[in-house]
């Protein structure tokens, strides 16, 4: 069974989420990095607009979440199949 936690990001700058979430090491080069309703390479300067359009520039900066399996359990491509799912029932074309 998974663990899955999301928890808002307040003072970590949204590059240093991004960058520490697209860690080569971790997503297979890259493999592993999917974006909902933006794109991964420019979604710090996506964030920021439209943070800046709604005038929205300080409180919650972004939601982190992670999803771990025990070992054996899924695939690396189940995995992140199954958190692009979560996100996109969670969030959907909301945000």
């Amino acid at each position: 069974m998974a663990t899955t936690a999301i928890w808002s990001i307040k003072r970590r700058s949204v590059r240093e989420l991004l960058l520490y979430c697209m860690n080569p090491d971790k997503t297979n080069q890259c493999q592993y990095v999917s974006g909902v309703n933006c794109n991964p390479q420019t979604a710090n300067e996506e964030i920021r607009l439209v943070k800046q359009q709604f005038g929205k520039m300080d409180g919650i900066l972004a939601f982190h979440g992670y999803q771990s399996f025990r070992p054996g359990e899924v695939t690396a491509e189940q995995a992140h199949k199954i958190g692009v799912e979560l996100v996109q029932r969670l969030w959907g074309d909301r945000f």
